[in-house]
């Protein structure tokens, strides 16, 4: 079962998309993430090792398609040993 904790959608510039990844990336590395927006807020914890997921998908419709690329990284909570992760992937 999914607990959904913290989503957030939008339309950003390829220069502010850049800028938001820096930081999450930036954030991964230091280990401590802490998302808010208004009232609420989500203090991430990021373990050493995690898992990841990158996936590029077009949706297709009859009148249009849609390029979607999905990032993503897991880890299961309070757990130390190394996610099955396959790295043979390359971004140029």
């Amino acid at each position: 079962m999914d607990k959904r904790l913290f989503i957030d959608k939008g339309t950003k510039t390829r220069q502010e998309m850049a800028a938001f990844l820096r930081t999450v990336a930036d954030r991964v590395e230091s280990g401590a993430m802490t998302l808010s927006r208004g009232d609420e807020s989500l203090q991430l914890d990021i373990p050493q090792e995690l898992g990841f997921r990158f996936n590029v998908k077009d949706d297709i419709s009859r009148t249009k398609t849609q390029r979607k690329v999905q990032i993503g990284f897991r880890w299961v909570l309070g757990e130390t040993k190394k996610p099955d992760v396959l790295n043979d992937m390359v971004i140029s």
